[in-house]
C-alpha cells in the first residue's frame, strides 16, 4: 500500500523583511531542510544572524518562533533610538532561495 505524502522540498520555505527608517532591518527566515523546519533572523545593519538556526516543529512554528524574536528585537532597537515608533508587520513571502544562497549569506555574515 502506497501512501500519499508529499513531502516539503529541502529550502522550501518563507522569508520576511521588516525594516523601519535607518534604525533596523530584520530579515526573518523559515525554512525545510533535510533534517527539519527551522527558522533564524538577521539584522542587516549589524550584519550579524540573531543566533542560529533553530529547529521548530513544523513550518507554521518556524515563522512564529521568527517573527517572536524579530518583533521583539525591533523593540530593543526602537527603545535604543529612543524611537515612539510601532514595530511594522511581519509579512511572510514564499521564498526563492536555495541552499547554496543561504550558506554563502551565512559565510559573509561569519566573516564581519
Amino acid at each position: 500500500m502506497a501512501l500519499d505524502v508529499t513531502f516539503p522540498k529541502n529550502t522550501e520555505g518563507f522569508e520576511s523583511d521588516i525594516a523601519l527608517r535607518g534604525v533596523f532591518h530584520l530579515i526573518l527566515q523559515a525554512f525545510h531542510t533535510g533534517a527539519g523546519p527551522v527558522w533564524s533572523v538577521a539584522d542587516v545593519a549589524a550584519q550579524r544572524w540573531l543566533g542560529e538556526q533553530v529547529f521548530a516543529g513544523d513550518i507554521e512554528e518556524a515563522k512564529t518562533l521568527a517573527k517572536a524574536v524579530a518583533e521583539a528585537h525591533a523593540r530593543h532597537l526602537l527603545n535604543r533610538a529612543n524611537s515612539k515608533e510601532k514595530v511594522p508587520a511581519v509579512v511572510w513571502a514564499q521564498a526563492m532561495t536555495t541552499a547554496r544562497d543561504i550558506e554563502k549569506a551565512r559565510r559573509v555574515l561569519a566573516k564581519v
